[in-house]
């Protein structure tokens, strides 16, 4: 996914490839802990968290690599367009 010299093909089937277990270990890190008020990182809105700091850290990273899958499919629609 990060080697500079692979195609957007290769780095969008990276990106795929880890999304399903990333949002597989979403759903295990949510079972484990009850929603509470966090006390291990900042939460500036009080709000409750249904999840571990790891838990956080996977829903990130699954929103990024969703917005990298569509960020190259919408460069892929545009390249065939062009073509």
């Amino acid at each position: 996914m990060l080697d500079p010299m692979s195609g957007d093909a290769a780095r969008l089937r990276a990106c795929r490839r880890y999304l399903e277990p990333v949002r597989e270990h979403i759903v295990v890190e949510k079972l484990k802990t009850p929603p509470t008020r966090p006390t291990e990182f900042e939460n500036p809105y009080g709000l409750e968290v249904q999840t571990t700091p790891e838990g956080m850290l996977l829903i990130i990273c699954e929103r990024h690599l969703s917005a990298a899958i569509c960020g190259f499919e919408d460069a892929s629609k545009k390249h065939d367009q062009a073509e």
